[in-house]
């Protein structure tokens, strides 16, 4: 059983041009503070010790944890000490801060780009 779980919500994707122009559907950020919110409940529900989430410039992960009531949760959820670039780097960044930290899975909200700068350093792999 996994033990300790990351997530990286990335405030930024789903916004770009390419979805305003062709009438894709675009997720605000108040969205995905509520969609943080179900995913810790989800991730709490598992039984995992530990929840580690990355920060980010919009407080994406403050904000969900906001609307729950911590003595709900049973697993030890933070939003991690880092220091932000506000670029891409950073969810590179918290991915190989999350594997130093022993993270058996890492959920994360964003795009493409999201999830490539993520498995450049995510080595959740014994």
């Amino acid at each position: 059983m996994v033990s300790k779980v990351g997530i990286i919500a990335n405030p930024a994707s789903g916004k770009d041009i390419r979805r305003l122009v062709a009438y894709a559907s675009i997720m605000d950020n108040n969205e995905k503070t509520n969609q943080l919110r179900r995913i810790i409940m989800g991730i709490d529900a598992t039984g995992v010790d530990e929840i580690l989430i990355m920060p980010d410039y919009y407080g994406l992960g403050e904000r969900a944890l906001d609307g729950i009531e911590r003595k709900e949760l049973k697993a030890r959820v933070t939003v991690m000490d880092m220091p932000l670039s506000y670029t891409s780097e950073d969810s590179t960044r918290a991915a190989e801060l999350m594997s130093q930290q022993g993270v058996g899975c890492i959920v994360t909200l964003g795009g493409d780009g999201t999830n490539r700068d993520v498995a450049k350093k995510a080595a959740i792999f014994p």
